[in-house]
């Protein structure tokens, strides 16, 4: 009797082990969340306005040399059923840098009903831009605003920001970057 309960335990521990050494272990990760390095996940924590909470970060890659770092920031406390604010912080990075080179402070008021979402107000700041011409190796990068302007189209509201960079003093290329806040139509902002 006990060696026939041995023998069963044996196997039932047998299978479960087979089942979980088979199993599949890929594990679904949000691509944004996965590539987030955790010092800038904590600096956008430390950053979060008054009153509000951080919602969401996104990395979004620009071209093969630049991307960016959206933090979204949402109200504690929304003030009214069809109408949202919220803010997002944007850190546009030049990857041989390691470091960001603009940073963009986003603001939009959104009305939504359900079918649609309007962006009803839209401000926005450059804060921050990187071109003292401090080195990096062999190369000083410099970044020059070409032009910058702030449109409101439907849903959102975003910022066309073209940029020349220069490498040594040489030009390299001129980028466009369009930092964004938008509101889906139920209410939901990205």
């Amino acid at each position: 009797m006990k060696k026939t309960l041995s023998v069963i335990l044996a196997l039932i521990l047998i299978s479960s082990l087979s089942t979980m050494a088979f199993a599949d272990a890929t594990t679904i990760t949000d691509n944004a969340t996965a590539i987030i390095p955790v010092s800038i996940r904590q600096e956008f924590i430390d950053e979060t306005p008054e009153g509000q909470y951080l919602a969401d970060i996104k990395y979004v890659p620009i071209n093969d040399d630049f991307y960016q770092y959206e933090a979204l920031y949402l109200p504690i406390n929304p003030t009214h059923r069809a109408t949202i604010e919220g803010s997002k912080y944007v850190r546009v990075y030049h990857s041989s840098l390691g470091t960001h080179i603009m940073y963009y402070y986003l603001y939009g008021t959104f009305t939504y009903d359900g079918t649609t979402a309007t962006c009803t107000s839209f401000a926005y700041n450059r804060q921050y831009l990187y071109g003292s011409g401090e080195p990096t190796g062999d190369t000083v990068y410099t970044y020059v605003i070409r032009s910058e302007d702030g449109y409101r189209q439907a849903e959102r509201g975003y910022v066309r920001v073209v940029y020349a960079v220069y490498g040594s003093g040489q030009y390299v290329e001129t980028v466009v970057a369009t930092p964004t806040i938008a509101c889906e139509p139920y209410g939901e902002i990205y």
